[in-house]
């Protein structure tokens, strides 16, 4: 059973770096400016220079994927554009909510689950 288990999660790794390089290349071919939503569309164009080249964004799509993955290895997961505050702290901040939509969905789906396979064991074959 433990050799199952660490085949799983070894089998795991492949998956999920291949989901993040395919949300990463996604996210970059969305159309807009990330750095014009930040500054405002009225933005002189050495200050949208100054903050790509702060941000990286004028290197090329690789080194921005590698300098994310280490970055994200550390914990570190960026700053929200519209808000310009740490990604972490808005999920925590959000953390209470989720938790509390998680119980409700819990309880609903544990209920309608046996209450309809209580159903279905007393009409059997109907």
């Amino acid at each position: 059973m433990t050799r199952y288990i660490v085949q799983r999660l070894l089998a795991l790794i492949p998956v999920l770096l291949g989901i993040s390089i395919l949300v990463f290349f996604l996210i970059r071919m969305i159309p807009g400016d990330p750095v014009i939503v930040m500054l405002g569309e009225r933005a002189r164009p050495e200050d949208v220079a100054r903050v790509r080249e702060q941000l990286g964004l004028n290197e090329p799509l690789h080194i921005q994927y590698l300098r994310y993955m280490r970055n994200l290895a550390r914990g570190d997961l960026g700053q929200s554009i519209p808000k310009r505050t740490q990604v972490s702290d808005e999920l925590i901040y959000r953390l209470p909510a989720t938790i509390e939509m998680i119980f409700f969905a819990l309880i609903i789906g544990v209920t309608v689950g046996v209450t309809v396979g209580i159903v279905s064991a007393v009409r059997r074959n109907s």
